[in-house]
């Protein structure tokens, strides 16, 4: 998480809303407190009417849409976190000395991650933390001294596993600037991946002793990212665009809606891919994603593919995925999750 301002642990947890921004769709979250603990109150979606001839680059057409949007739920939230793209983010796992002081250890961090960035250390905004500390494996018994017996290699020592996010500063500048011009605070940027796979941990549909897969599907990314040993090893988003209506398997049969203008085809100037062929791609990504995974020579294989997304084309990239792999491929079951409303006081 790219935080924005000083952390306070002791505080217990606040109010708080995230923001997700999900092609032309806003995607909100809202927290509140129970037994001292952050509990999901509401969620919700408004569309985000975004001009057709906005910048990508200007925040301020966004700004304008979300702050529209808010307002079209009838919402003012406080401080918000927004979740920012896999495709926008690298991500590094480090193995490092266990360093006491958290300013030596960051700058080691800045040390390690700046020699394989595609881009200037200056140019970018830094976040880690520590996932674990691996001790090395007690010694095996000495030989006793006895003559012509090889020495004792000196002892390992106890490594830490730190998980690196790094995004491009103008990048962070500019959700920072839209948020800021849509009327709010922003706290932090979250990265969606992360925050899929805190999902998938209350869904309890997983078990921590096997490696999994969790497939996000969105309006104009596709991330892939595998879980094992509570840690993901392996992350991939790659920038794949849906088509803003008709699902694959449904095009043909769905009835035209009273008052609506006809469906059209995606241009190809538009970067917006047809159903079929959305799913056809979506797929190949997956597949070349999980093979990469194999790849790297892991002891932890995938024993099942979750899939999540609200694209409308979830249920046959699962059909397409299914013919391809010999593990099995399921839609995300979110049906255990529960509001606050719907808990015990």
């Amino acid at each position: 998480r790219l935080t924005f301002a000083r952390e306070r642990r002791s505080r217990p947890p606040t109010p708080a809303t995230a923001l997700d921004l999900d092609g032309r769709s806003l995607r909100v979250v809202q927290t509140t407190t129970r037994g001292g603990q952050p509990v999901v109150s509401r969620i919700a979606v408004a569309p985000l009417n975004l001009p057709a001839d906005a910048e990508r680059t200007d925040p301020a057409p966004l700004g304008a849409a979300m702050a529209k949007a808010l307002e079209q739920l009838k919402l003012k939230p406080g401080p918000v976190v927004l979740g920012i793209p896999r495709a926008q983010v690298v991500l590094k796992t480090l193995m490092l000395p266990v360093i006491a002081e958290v300013s030596e250890l960051a700058s080691v961090v800045h040390l390690q991650v700046a020699k394989d960035l595609p881009f200037r250390l200056a140019e970018a905004v830094v976040d880690f933390r520590i996932h674990r500390q691996i001790d090395p494996p007690d010694p095996k018994p000495g030989t006793g001294g006895k003559p012509g017996a090889p020495a004792e290699a000196a002892p390992a020592a106890a490594k830490l596993e730190v998980l690196v996010a790094v995004a491009r500063r103008d990048v962070v500048q500019f959700y920072q600037r839209a948020v800021e011009l849509a009327g709010l605070k922003i706290v932090a940027l979250g990265l969606l991946p992360s925050a899929s796979l805190r999902c998938v941990e209350a869904c309890r549909v997983t078990d921590p002793a096997h490696a999994f897969a969790l497939v996000s599907l969105r309006h104009d990314e596709v991330s892939i990212d595998i879980v094992a040993d509570q840690a993901a090893p392996f992350s991939r988003g790659t920038v794949v665009k849906a088509p803003l209506d008709t699902p694959a398997t449904t095009a043909a049969d769905a009835p035209p809606v009273k008052g609506a203008a006809p469906r059209s085809e995606p241009s190809a100037a538009s970067g917006v891919m047809g159903a079929q062929a959305f799913v056809n791609a979506a797929t190949i990504e997956i597949v070349r994603s999980l093979h990469s995974y194999s790849g790297l020579g892991v002891a932890a294989p995938v024993t099942k593919v979750l899939v999540a997304g609200a694209t409308g084309h979830e249920a046959a990239v699962i059909a397409a995925l299914s013919a391809r792999t010999s593990v099995p491929v399921l839609l995300l079951d979110t049906s255990s999750l529960e509001l606050a409303s719907t808990l015990p006081p």
